[in-house]
């Protein structure tokens, strides 16, 4: 049985589809996913077209941002940080592989790991090796507690397809790097397989190969694996892409025409697991959109200071902003239509804020005029006068400083005129 790769793919970009154009009409906004592409390589080039095609087709906002080969660290860095913190961007990738000079290991550390797309963030990779199970959209009824590496998830999507359960098999990896071999190891032991992986020092490599119920093969040499190195009947998945130096073709690092004859399962290339990549691309976007409006949701019923969650202000932007900057929020949504609504939640995940500009009013009610008590939001603070002081020199303005027997206290207003109190205690927590 060949898989095919591709329609698999394209069934997922439909689904996908689907779910996007409800998620657009429900929050204002589709997900929205930046790559940042360093240099003019022709196959990174390609591979970035190919995700934003992808993109149209599912529906997801496409933001790639072209840096010169000659860019340095410190400013992709720079470029990271900066989508880390637009609260409009879903999901961040950078393109593999980066020009000599930059680190590939500290820019894929500095994606925020709510953003990491591709799956590879420390964060991520920590929560991938110790926790017991990931869930992998399409194959649990449980939504993904955070990104998947790409590849392999659709390895164990494509096995899926073909029917192949791994729980109780034996399944041999071949490769062991950080983005296909070992992630695909740790999601075939979640999946219940005994697991093996080889690489360029491992001995008797045929032997080991020929005893594998499943066989990844992830190692980019070109047909290195033959017929006598695969056990009949195995699931064989083919990562691969290399040229063919004797036709010049693509081809996948299994010897496909010799083993497909032995093999009950085989992935070809292309068209196999190289589509599968980029819909799991897709589907990661989505999920880390959805996981940052579940934060809020999540949040929005408990801990609101006001009985109204929603505040209309004349800037919901500049004032997330603010907020976000000074008083530790983080921007979980915000909508592209005129209303700029935005959510926000503290630090806890327990306190959301929701701030709007009313269509129907030519500005937003003067907050500096009411009455404090009537509309404010309350801080523990360690350090009353500290606060004070962090906050002035931002733009907000005292109301009121107390200080008596049992009680250390001011009132200060935001740009925005919103009433913020701080009274002293030993832990710094959002008030309830």
């Amino acid at each position: 049985m060949i898989i095919n790769g591709k329609e698999l793919a394209n069934s997922i970009k439909d689904s996908l589809a689907e779910q996007v154009a409800g998620l657009k009409e429900k929050y204002g906004r589709s997900p929205k996913l930046a790559v940042i592409l360093v240099g003019d390589d022709p196959a990174s080039a390609k591979y970035v077209h190919n995700k934003e095609v992808a993109c149209v087709r599912v529906g997801i906002e496409n933001l790639t941002c072209r840096l010169p080969a000659e860019t340095t660290e410190e400013q992709v860095l720079a470029q990271v940080r900066a989508l880390n913190s637009d609260p409009s961007v879903d999901g961040i990738l950078v393109q593999l592989p980066l020009p000599r000079h930059i680190s590939e290991n500290h820019v894929i550390a500095a994606i925020s790991p709510d953003k990491d797309v591709d799956g590879i963030a420390p964060g991520n990779v920590s929560r991938l090796w110790t926790e017991r199970s990931a869930a992998i959209p399409g194959l649990s009824s449980a939504a993904p507690a955070f990104p998947v590496a790409c590849t392999p998830a659709g390895c164990l999507r494509l096995l899926a397809q073909a029917g192949v359960d791994p729980d109780g098999k034996n399944a041999v990896v071949l490769g062991r790097s950080n983005i296909v071999g070992l992630p695909v190891a740790k999601l075939l032991l979640n999946a219940g397989a005994t697991v093996t992986v080889c690489h360029s020092h491992t001995r008797n490599l045929p032997e080991i190969t020929s005893k594998a119920d499943i066989l990844i093969a992830a190692i980019g040499k070109p047909r290195f694996v033959t017929a006598d190195m695969v056990k009949p009947g195995a699931a064989v998945i083919d990562v691969g892409i290399n040229v063919d130096p004797a036709s010049g073709a693509l081809c996948g690092d299994v010897d496909f025409d010799a083993v497909a004859a032995k093999a009950a399962v085989i992935t070809p290339v292309p068209g196999g697991v190289g589509p599968m990549t980029i819909a799991m691309l897709m589907e990661n976007t989505v999920g880390c959109y959805m996981r940052r409006v579940s934060q809020f949701e999540a949040a929005r019923p408990q801990g609101f200071v006001l009985e109204h969650p929603a505040i209309d202000v004349a800037d919901p932007v500049a004032t997330a902003a603010w907020w976000c900057e000074n008083l530790g929020f983080t921007v979980t949504m915000q909508k592209d239509d005129e209303t700029h609504t935005t959510f926000m939640v503290d630090a806890s995940g327990r306190v959301a804020i929701e701030l709007y500009r009313a269509r129907t009013q030519p500005k937003a009610p003067d907050y500096a005029s009411m009455d404090p008590l009537t509309l404010h939001f309350g801080f523990i603070s360690r350090d009353v006068d500290a606060d004070v002081e962090r906050l002035t020199r931002a733009g907000a303005t005292l109301v009121k400083r107390e200080k008596r027997p049992g009680f250390d206290g001011a009132m200060m207003r935001d740009p925005s005129g919103i009433a913020i109190q701080f009274v002293k205690r030993e832990k710094s927590v959002l008030l309830k």
